[in-house]
C-alpha cells in the first residue's frame, strides 16, 4: 500500500494517463463511469459468451459476466482499464466493439 501511494505522488503520469482512457471510452459508451471498468451489457448468457468469444479471438480480452454474478437478463462485457493500454489499444478495443455492433 506504501509503494502504491508512492507512485500516486511521484507518477501522476500513470493516474493521468489512466484517467485519459477512462475519459475516451466513457465518450464512446456513453458511461460516465468514474471507475476503469465498464460493463456493455448484452442480455442474454449465450449472447454475451460469443461476443466475449469473437473479441478473445482477435486479441481482445473482454470477459462475459453473467448469473450468478449478474442478474438474469443482465449479461454483459465488462472492460478493465490499466494505465499500462495504450491509447491505441483502447481506440482499438472500441473499434472492435464497434464492429461487432456491440456498441
Amino acid at each position: 500500500a506504501r509503494a502504491a501511494l508512492r507512485v500516486f505522488r511521484e507518477e501522476p503520469e500513470i493516474r493521468l494517463r489512466l484517467d485519459g482512457h477512462r475519459d475516451l471510452l466513457s465518450r464512446e459508451l456513453g458511461d460516465c463511469s468514474t471507475s476503469a471498468i465498464f460493463k456493455v451489457i448484452l442480455g442474454g448468457e449465450e449472447e454475451a459468451l460469443r461476443a466475449a468469444e469473437r473479441l478473445l479471438s482477435e486479441g481482445w480480452f473482454v470477459p462475459a459476466m453473467r448469473p450468478p454474478t449478474v442478474p438474469r437478463g443482465t449479461s454483459r462485457l465488462r472492460i478493465t482499464l490499466s494505465a499500462g493500454h495504450t491509447a491505441e489499444e483502447v481506440e482499438g478495443l472500441v473499434g472492435a466493439l464497434r464492429a461487432h455492433g456491440l456498441i
